[in-house]
């Protein structure tokens, strides 16, 4: 389960198959009522799973094509950190340390 607020998107502790299909939807929702992009918070979050990452990369390309919106992660705990670095994914999202580094990113 996760929550919006405003721009970002808050994951709950796992993002799995479990609740990816309300992710994606809260997810794409968010993207399509903001103008410049969303945060996906990830302060919370300790797991992640394969269905997890095909949403955010699904996520990532309908953002390419609205307009080219951006999507900035933020706050990734270590585990979901090393899932990244693992499958190299890091290298197509922007990954922030800080909610507030993220909102100054889609700010620009």
């Amino acid at each position: 389960m996760s929550f919006q607020s405003k721009n970002m998107i808050q994951v709950s502790k796992r993002l799995d198959a479990s609740n990816v299909g309300e992710f994606k939807t809260e997810s794409l929702s968010s993207l399509k009522n903001e103008k410049k992009g969303i945060i996906i918070n990830f302060s919370e979050t300790t797991f992640l799973d394969s269905a997890g990452l095909g949403a955010l990369v699904s996520i990532l390309k309908m953002a390419a094509q609205s307009d080219n919106k951006k999507i900035a992660l933020a706050s990734l705990s270590k585990q979901v950190r090393q899932i990244f670095e693992l499958t190299k994914l890091y290298r197509l999202f922007d990954i922030f340390d800080t909610v507030e580094e993220a909102q100054a990113f889609l700010e620009k």
